[in-house]
């Protein structure tokens, strides 16, 4: 669910804000310059696209192989 794609984070006051995936990248890419890893359930071309468009590197669908990710993590790196 669309709930369940939520990253939550937390402020100083202890609010909570949510924000979805795509959110997290561009706000992640704005601060740093760091490669990210898109994470989802969601295999559709669109949110995948989108992903990459806001910045991410790569991505992994869920349900996923450790091995996968591992693969994905060690190309990001050699690529840096």
């Amino acid at each position: 669910s669309n709930e369940q794609s939520k990253m939550k984070l937390r402020s100083k006051s202890d609010s909570k804000i949510y924000i979805d995936g795509l959110e997290a990248i561009k706000m992640i890419k704005q601060k740093y310059t760091i490669p990210v890893i898109f994470m989802t359930a969601d295999k559709s071309f669109e949110t995948i696209s989108k992903a990459m468009d806001a910045g991410a590197v790569d991505y992994i669908t869920k349900p996923f192989m450790p091995l996968s990710l591992s693969e994905i993590v060690r190309t990001v790196l050699i690529q840096m």
